[in-house]
């Protein structure tokens, strides 16, 4: 093979006179990057690692400066080169990922110190912008994707140290200023612009999984990722301890207390939750009567339920996020064979009929599939919104104050949504393990002595003065526990616990 010629189909990523060539030079480094192993060592060797990097920063950079909206995703040069760093982070290093944001591609990668601001990379882009976040309208998708980048980084065991310190210092701090901002505005309206409201659940469920990510691995006997975590509890918990007591210091009596995205005593993770909260729109099929009568339905239903993608014969493929929706195309052309099949025994105004309600099943088959990414999304972010309340009870529990009332709202909003009539069976299985840990995080509180439980020191005064929850809490927290289990939809965890 010619070394020089892949070099020069890579270097056409910096061809912006044509956005097509950039894209098929960025697909091409796609196929490029799963196939040959060594790509990066080739990359080195001829020189051009560093003008590779650049282009690639330079056309994200263009893609996020752009006020255009971009109907197709596949023609997004931005989303294609986030899938690419997100496709290749796990890949053998060093790997394209590794080049791209500027690791130490010649060293240990776990060792890189990284630099965004004096390195010019997709790194110090997709940083800079996802500290800004801005023209949601229009980079939701590259949010979203940047989001999923950085914890997929984050977890990775390679890069999970040089990504967790750069995202620990106060620049930055796991980006926790965004929950108070972007985790709990409106979502858009699903007539408006579904898409848009997809786009941004995700983008707020990787925003919580890093925060919940950071809050589980950090070692808060370092000071950096010890205020970090004090960050994320503050902006998302509304209840931390050390910032309370140091606040205060400076703060006359009766003064409400801020953090970085408003009041201390607002609880941003009750906010989250009801944001998640609302019912999806039902994925279900009505057959027209005509392919009721003519027994077509069995067999549509018999393509459905075949769940090969369309390359095998199927009528499936699986989206960028990984949800498996119908190709409409293959599905389609499916329809086309059973009209066809069916031509000779129907009358005219049969076969156009059978015409329009073929039609009305595309129609559907369009709907089922974003209303199917709704509900994935929806779920993506009620399993991060659980991940860091259950992360910061049972990890963090030391750093927040007011423990009790804390945990009694989680306890209290959790029963609440699952007794609510949106929440379907896999939303109550989640927000049930929620209010069980808070459960038993609450009943260890309602012990917890300042000498210990077990000191010799323990009077009685300590076990008389013990925090309770008023009357009133109790009978709320029953009747939405009653109200759970009454319902068919609760989990069967619920129930037996």
């Amino acid at each position: 093979q010619n070394h020089r010629q892949i070099i020069s189909l890579l270097e056409f990523v910096r061809y912006d006179y044509l956005p097509q060539i950039q894209q098929c030079s960025i697909k091409i480094m796609g196929i490029l990057s799963s196939r040959i192993v060594g790509l990066v060592q080739l990359l080195l060797k001829e020189d051009v690692a560093k003008s590779v990097i650049e282009d690639y920063a330079a056309c994200l950079e263009f893609r996020f400066d752009d006020f255009q909206v971009i109907e197709n995703t596949k023609d997004d040069v931005g989303v294609l080169i986030l899938q690419l760093l997100i496709d290749n982070i796990c890949r053998p290093a060093p790997n394209i990922t590794h080049l791209l944001l500027r690791f130490d591609v010649n060293g240990p990668i776990e060792r890189t110190v990284l630099k965004p601001k004096s390195h010019y990379s997709c790194l110090k882009i997709i940083l800079d912008n996802l500290e800004k976040v801005t023209k949601p309208d229009i980079n939701a998708l590259l949010h979203e994707f940047s989001f999923q980048l950085m914890y997929e980084s984050c977890l990775d065991p390679l890069t999970c140290g040089p990504v967790m310190d750069l995202l620990s210092t106060t620049k930055y701090q796991f980006f926790s200023k965004h929950v108070g901002t972007i985790g709990v505005s409106p979502l858009p309206k699903r007539n408006n612009n579904q898409a848009l409201r997809i786009s941004m659940l995700h983008e707020r469920a990787w925003l919580l999984k890093i925060q919940a990510l950071a809050l589980h691995v950090s070692d808060i006997s370092s000071s950096v990722y010890r205020e970090a975590c004090l960050a994320i509890l503050s902006d998302a918990f509304g209840h931390c301890a050390e910032n309370m007591k140091n606040a205060s210091m400076f703060q006359s009596p009766g003064t409400p207390i801020c953090t970085s995205s408003g009041l201390m005593n607002r609880n941003k993770v009750l906010e989250l939750l009801e944001v998640v909260q609302f019912r999806c729109p039902d994925t279900s099929m009505k057959y027209p009567q005509l392919l009721s009568n003519l027994r077509v339905e069995s067999k549509i239903e018999e393509i459905l339920r075949n769940s090969a993608t369309s390359e095998f014969g199927g009528v499936y493929y699986f989206s960028e996020r990984g949800d498996r929706l119908i190709d409409l195309d293959a599905f389609h052309q499916k329809l086309i064979q059973m009209s066809q099949e069916l031509h000779t025994q129907l009358s005219e105004s049969e076969k156009g009929e059978l015409k329009e309600s073929f039609h009305r099943m595309l129609k559907w088959a369009w709907r089922y599939n974003k209303n199917l990414e709704e509900q994935a999304a929806q779920l993506h972010m009620l399993t991060s919104w659980s991940q860091i309340v259950e992360v910061a009870v049972s990890r963090r529990m030391s750093l927040l104050e007011n423990r009790s009332q804390l945990l009694f709202e989680l306890l209290d909003a959790s029963l609440g949504a699952t007794s609510s009539p949106d929440c379907s069976v896999k939303m109550a299985y989640i927000l049930t393990n929620v209010a069980l840990t808070c459960m038993a995080k609450l009943r260890d509180e309602r012990f917890i002595c300042p000498t210990g439980a077990d000191s010799d020191a323990v009077t009685c005064l300590d076990i008389i003065s013990a925090k309770q929850l008023s009357n009133a809490a109790c009978n709320s927290l029953l009747f939405k526990l009653i109200m759970a289990i009454m319902r068919n939809e609760s989990s069967e965890t619920l129930r037996r616990r």
